[in-house]
């Protein structure tokens, strides 16, 4: 752990070294291979406000395929985890998912453990197979917390970033936004 706190930025520490919640340290190590986290917090969210980005599409969590296998669709559910680790180099299986599955029903979701969403798009980056569960047992007004995070992608010049964050931290209260590359960030002013 040691070794990628040493190659992280300051927002990549202090998530590491928060004891609030726990991240999976290979998610977050792929995470950080291309992007950078500029900001972060834990938010109430709504199951059905989360998204999944699957094949250049953003879908609600009941239209993926960890959720599907839950209503019964179980060999789309093995043909998805086949694809998804080509895709994302991330190993599931139908027996892995079983236990987490057994594991969340005998003795309840683990809080600590919180689902990983963009900031910008509350789209899911860790937790989705828990997501989904908790979408079955629950439906889809059910909230919990969640580790927001606010990322860019390490392509784009950091230092214009970082321009952008001091102004944002400069101006306290006052909302504005602005759109730069794509991403839209919230601005305050006292």
């Amino acid at each position: 752990m040691f070794e990628i706190i040493k190659k992280c930025n300051i927002k990549s520490k202090a998530i590491l070294e928060d004891n609030r919640f726990k991240i999976d340290l290979d998610f977050f190590q792929n995470l950080t291979k291309t992007s950078v986290i500029l900001d972060y917090e834990i938010k109430n969210i709504k199951l059905k406000d989360i998204k999944r980005s699957w094949k250049n599409k953003t879908i609600r969590l009941n239209k993926t395929h960890p959720y599907l296998y839950l209503q019964g669709h179980v060999k789309q559910y093995e043909k998805y985890c086949i694809e998804n680790k080509k895709l994302s180099n991330f190993e599931m299986s139908k027996a892995r998912f079983d236990n987490l599955i057994k594991d969340i029903t005998e003795n309840s979701f683990n809080e600590l453990y919180m689902p990983i969403i963009n900031s910008q798009t509350n789209v899911i980056l860790d937790g989705q197979h828990r997501c989904c569960v908790l979408y079955h047992l629950y439906g889809e007004n059910y909230t919990i917390q969640c580790l927001s995070i606010t990322i860019v992608p390490k392509k784009y010049k950091y230092t214009l970033w970082q321009q952008i964050f001091s102004i944002r931290n400069a101006h306290g209260k006052q909302h504005k936004i602005l759109t730069i590359l794509g991403f839209k960030l919230k601005f305050r002013r006292k």
